[in-house]
């Protein structure tokens, strides 16, 4: 018979892969934490570089500055190149599992100033866009539909989740909504 037959040899092999699993599980659980829970940093990128590249960042915490643009059936950022990506705010415990982070209650104040309006009218049609220049942090992503980016439009096809927004001053010196 074989020594790797043997029942010393068995126990021993028992031994290591169970000191294999010891230190190998650990490490796998900490992968699968999300990069906001593991301190990384938002990379720094423009939303032209988000369009142009878009499987790069998908599911990366980034901070971008863009206009942000809030309407009847609309809610996205636009840059200096052509094209648009969805935003979305994280609100519900469901949003804290899923993305890892709600948007701060500093940044839902900020928007409600800057977009509110005492009656935005009753017909839908008639509503103006508004616009602010904003910086934004947050954990980008493209569609459900497109996981892998394939063939992702410029036109909305993926997001932004809001972690916190700054409003930007513009050249005139406000930043108050257009």
């Amino acid at each position: 018979m074989c020594d790797l037959c043997s029942e010393g040899a068995r126990d021993l092999l028992q031994k290591y892969i169970l000191l294999l699993l010891l230190f190998v599980s650990p490490t796998l659980a900490y992968a699968q934490v999300k990069p906001e829970n593991c301190g990384n940093r938002p990379i720094e990128v423009t939303g032209c570089m988000f369009l142009k590249a878009p499987s790069r960042y998908t599911q990366k915490m980034v901070n971008v500055s863009g206009f942000l643009t809030v309407g009847f059936e609309r809610d996205d950022l636009t840059f200096d190149c052509p094209g648009r990506i969805s935003v979305l705010l994280a609100l519900y415990d469901t949003d804290k599992k899923k993305y890892g982070f709600l948007t701060n209650t500093e940044t839902q104040k900020k928007l409600s100033e800057h977009f509110s309006e005492a009656h935005p009218g009753d017909n839908l049609l008639a509503r103006k866009n508004k616009t602010a220049a904003v910086k934004v942090t947050g954990l980008f992503r493209c569609h459900y539909d497109f996981p892998d980016c394939k063939n992702v439009s410029k036109d909305g096809d993926s997001s932004i989740i809001i972690k916190s927004i700054l409003f930007i001053e513009t050249e005139n010196g406000s930043n108050k909504v257009k």
